[in-house]
């Protein structure tokens, strides 16, 4: 992912990237930006397309997962 510019990701159908952690600043997503080595990627997606987003960043590192349910 990394050199590909948000609006040319190939994400999943009900996914989407949210924020970029970059260095100390968060920043909101805009089409025009460009994925930098170092980036941290918060998306959201529903449980049918957690798998095919998970294969389409394979070789990222997780820091972490979060997973929310509705009650």
């Amino acid at each position: 992912m990394v050199g590909q510019r948000v609006d040319r990701l190939d994400l999943p159908v009900d996914t989407a990237l949210v924020t970029i952690v970059r260095g100390n600043k968060v920043r909101f997503p805009k089409s025009d930006d460009v994925l930098e080595a170092g980036d941290e990627l918060l998306f959201t997606a529903n449980r049918t397309s957690e798998n095919s987003l998970l294969a389409a960043i394979h070789g990222g590192e997780f820091l972490r997962e979060v997973v929310s349910e509705e009650s």
